[in-house]
């Protein structure tokens, strides 16, 4: 079923405004599981409305924020660290794809989403995104 998020039975997640907006990527990296590793800069925006709908590139569906459970940090293959709240992208083919938010003292200031990928080879792909810079 690939790399999907863990809701521990919870599908009751809520929409934070803070979220509303368009994100640039600043980073989209590829940790392969032959140990080799891909990273790029770039790619469409990701925006994300207050309907509780998404859109990056062609992709599309719903989204939420969720409570981190501590087997996300494991299947992410990253941290823990001191991100307490996930974002959850439902695609609308059914795929899930979710990553840790991150929190700071003036609200939030970005998120990744974690994703499993075949092509060109098996991975686990991380996408940075933050607001834009002015």
């Amino acid at each position: 079923m690939g790399l999907i998020g863990d809701l521990d039975g919870d599908d009751t997640g809520t929409i934070d405004p803070q979220l509303v907006r368009s994100w640039t990527v600043i980073s989209k990296s590829t940790q392969y599981d032959d140990g080799d590793y891909a990273s790029t800069a770039g790619g469409p925006k990701m925006i994300i409305a207050a309907d509780g709908t998404w859109e990056y590139g062609t992709r599309s569906g719903a989204w939420s924020v969720f409570d981190i459970v501590s087997s996300d940090w494991t299947r992410w293959d990253y941290g823990p660290y001191i991100s307490t709240r996930k974002i959850v992208l439902i695609e609308s083919t059914g795929q899930m794809i979710d990553g840790p938010i991150d929190d700071n003292f003036s609200g939030v200031s970005g998120f990744s989403i974690f994703e499993r990928v075949t092509d060109p080879k098996p991975g686990i792909q991380q996408t940075q995104f933050s607001t834009p810079k002015a």
